[in-house]
Order: structure tokens, then sequence, then C-alpha cells
């Protein structure tokens, strides 16, 4: 079973940096622009723990809104599917204006056609009075209602049953991209977070190469120093203060890059909180947990069931359909006066089509063929990629942690070094030099533990993502 448990590690690294340099944190700075840079405030912001990050995103995030908009137009195409077995009602009306109107006098036509034929048998046709009928009128306003109806018809259901798996693996997608763009929410609050620890760190530092300068001028006007050492602790404290300018530049970019994934104005202030639960359990363990919960797995499941459902549809194209419509028709003009004299006619009709050949659904039958070929060969991949992704993911977190505690302890080694560099110097026993060069080893490792900790983030989330995990379910309360 998948199971998570707390790290400790990270508070073994809180107690590094609490500890911070004492050389630094005891030294009081009296330059008043020096001062001013250091007790620069951040740009105002509103505070903002990763749980608030996340549902800000899920909220406001532009691009998970226009995705799950995708779900509606799957669900428009499944209510076009149900179109085709739905009743469809139709009006409509005519008007016929013509040149003019026809006319027939049956007398004439009479005496016309029989006239002769009698006249050679001596009989005489009575004269007969004109009689003029108008079979078609000049003007006529016709108006029809349809109703029709698909009675049998397969492939429609198909096609429904279709469009509704088709909304299915619409959801599950979007879902997986949900929690992926998630994802990339937690690393920007990782990353603005790691640089607000690094201005913290640039600003001792800073303290610590004015501390270093304040001594070496103090020797050098004694008379105990050299004036290549104030000349060194100058340029070390102008580097100091050009790598704080720069982590606070650098703090405000993944602020501002945070604000945009949660949808919202402004540089939140990243706040820390509880670290992400690690996962327990044996390589097997996990990688059988990933194959339950990943959701490109039911996505690619769901997507065989598509082509599947897609392929019956294809072939009940070959299947027999039975149509009905039922047709009113009303005429507001003067009927002709040959034929029924009633306005109003209705007619019932039906239709039974029955395919003989049709090569385009032999060509839409191969294709659905295949794409259900195709679904079962991406599921298969997914399958046999997801133990050696699940085991890499483990081995990267597992590195990531090795690889911090290394750092957290180049950083104590560091400061010790330091410390003695500066005893000695502050005892005439030692160079500038070599504070200047174990200050220096002292940032290089503390940035350096900065990088490592943000790499134990990042690669928590990523196996936490190679498992199918929510990350909502990580987060404390």
């Amino acid at each position: 079973m998948h199971v998570f448990k707390k790290s400790s590690l990270a508070a073994a690294f809180g107690v590094i940096f609490l500890a911070g340099t004492s050389f630094g944190a005891e030294y009081q700075i009296t330059d008043p622009q020096l001062l001013a840079e250091l007790e620069l405030q951040p740009t105002p912001g509103y505070e903002l723990t990763l749980g608030q990050a996340i549902a800000e995103a899920e909220a406001r995030n532009l691009a998970i809104q226009a995705a799950k908009l995708e779900i509606d137009r799957a669900d428009a195409r499944l209510a076009q599917a149900w179109g085709l077995v739905m009743p469809m009602l139709s009006a409509g009306l005519n008007a016929i204006h013509a040149d003019k109107a026809d006319v027939v006098d049956f007398g004439e036509s009479m005496a016309a056609g029989l006239g002769p034929i009698l006249e050679s048998v001596g009989i005489e046709l009575p004269p007969m009075e004109p009689n003029p009928t108008v079979v078609r009128r000049q003007d006529t306003v016709t108006g029809q209602i349809t109703a029709a109806l698909s009675v049998i018809n397969v492939k429609n259901w198909f096609t429904i049953s279709a469009a509704r798996k088709g909304l299915d693996v619409t959801r599950l997608s979007i879902e997986s991209v949900r929690q992926q763009l998630l994802v990339g929410v937690a690393q920007a609050y990782y990353m603005a977070l790691m640089s607000k620890n690094l201005v913290d760190m640039q600003i001792t530092q800073v303290k610590s190469a004015a501390h270093h300068l304040d001594f070496a001028t103090k020797r050098y006007e004694s008379g105990a120093g050299l004036k290549i050492e104030v000349a060194r602790a100058q340029t070390d404290l102008a580097d100091a203060r050009q790598q704080l300018l720069s982590a606070r530049l650098a703090f405000d970019s993944a602020r501002d890059a945070l604000g945009v994934l949660t949808g919202n104005a402004g540089l939140p202030m990243p706040v820390a909180t509880d670290e992400l639960p690690m996962p327990a359990g044996s390589d097997d363990e996990l990688v059988s947990w990933a194959h339950k919960h990943r959701l490109d797995l039911a996505v690619g499941e769901a997507s065989i069931l598509l082509a599947k459902r897609q392929y019956n549809a294809a072939w009940a194209g070959f299947l027999p359909t039975f149509d009905m419509a039922w047709q009113g028709s009303y005429q507001f003009t003067e009927p002709s006066a040959l034929g029924a004299q009633d306005r109003a006619r209705w007619n019932l009709v039906f239709n039974l089509n029955i395919p003989i050949f049709q090569y385009f659904t032999i060509g839409a039958l191969k294709e659905a063929k295949v794409s259900t070929r195709i679904a079962q060969l991406k599921l298969e991949d997914q399958k046999q990629n997801i133990g050696a992704e699940v085991r890499q993911a483990r081995r990267d977190h597992q590195t990531a942690l090795a690889s911090a505690e290394l750092a957290g302890q180049q950083v104590l080694l560091a400061r010790e070094v330091m410390e003695l560099a500066q005893t000695a110097y502050e005892a005439g026993a030692g160079s500038s030099l070599e504070v200047t060069d174990a200050r220096r080893t002292v940032a290089a490792a503390e940035v350096n533990l900065m990088a490592r900790q943000l790499q134990v983030q990042i690669s928590r989330l990523v196996l936490h993502r190679a498992l199918g995990t929510e990350i909502k379910e990580l987060i404390p309360n």
C-alpha cells in the first residue's frame, strides 16, 4: 500500500540557516547607505502558502480554465450525436409567381380532338360552351411542416456510444493536464521560496563583508594592516552588494511567475509551509500504486474503448436503416380548379434504405481498426515504461536527498573554516585573503545548499507525479 512519511532533512537544514554566520550577525552596520540597502523591503505582496497557491491556480489559472472548456466541447459533441436519433421538425413557406396562369378549355379541346373523328363517320358534334379551367394559378403560396424520425439506425446509436466515451476521454485528459499544471505551480512556489531564502543569505553575506571591511580599515589605520587588505575587503563588499541586488531581482521575477500561474495580479509573497511527504514503500509497491492511479493509463484504456466504439459505428454503416416522416401542407391561395379543393393535406412517408456497396464505409472501417491498434500499442508502451519511470524518479529523489545532506555538511565546514580564518586574521596570524576566500566559499556552499534543497522538492514532485498522486492530497491543511 502506498503511504507517505515526513522527512527530517528540512529541519536539519533549518538549523543550518538559523545558525547563520556569527561573524556577520554580531556586527552592527553604521554606514547609512549600506544600512538602507539592507533594510530595503521587498515589493509588497499578499502572503501565499503552497496550499493557497494550488487552490488559486485551480480557480483562476487561464490555462486550466481553457482546458476545462474542452469538456464542454466534448459534451456538445455528445449532444450532436444524440441529435441523430431525435425527431426533427421543420417548417417552410413557398411562394411561386409564374409568368402566367395555366388555363385549359376542355370544351374547345374536345371539339378540336373529337370533331374530325366524328365527322368522318357522319356524326356531327353538337356545339359546346367554352369551359376554361385553371390548372395552375399564377400566384401560389403554400406552407409545409415536416416531422422526421430515424426508427432503426444502428450506426447512430454506436455513434452516440462513441461520443459518450469521447467525453470520458476528454475528462480524464483534462484532469491529467490540470494535475500537471498544478505541479508546475508547486515548482514555481518552491522556486520563489528559495529565492526568498537566497535574499536573506545574501544580506548575511553583506553584513559579513562589511564587518570584514571595518576590521581591515581599523587595522590599516592603526598601522597593523596593509592597504591591499582594505582594497580586498572593499571589493568583497561590492561583490556581496551586487549579489544581493541580483538576488532581490530574481526574487521579484520568481514571485511574478508565481502570480501569473495562480491567476493573480501583483507579486505574491511565498510563506514556508510543511514540506510534502515522501512516498514510502518498495519499488514494486510504488509501481503497483502507479498502475492503479496514473491518469495517463486511464486515458489510454478509455481511448481503446473509444476506438472500438468508433469501429462499431463504422461497420454499422453496412446495416439497413428505416426512417419515417409526416408531412403536412396548407395552401394559403385559392386551389386550382383541377384536383382536390382541400387546402390542408398530409402524407406519411416510410423509407427503407439497404446499403449494397459503400467504399467510403470500407475505408472508415479500416481507419477505425488501425486507430484501435494504435491505442492498444500506446497503452502497452505506457505500462512498460511506468516501472522505469517510477524507479528513475525515486533514484533521482534519493540522489537529491543525499546531495542536499552533503551540501549541508559543506556549509557547516565552510562556516567553521571562515570562523577560523577570521579569528586568525583578528589575532594577526592570518591574512585578509584567507578571510575573503573563506567568505566566498561559504557563499558558494550556501547557494549550493539552497539549490540542492530546491532539487529535493522538485524531484519529490516529479516522483509523486510519476506515481499519479493528486497533489492536493499531499498539501497539509
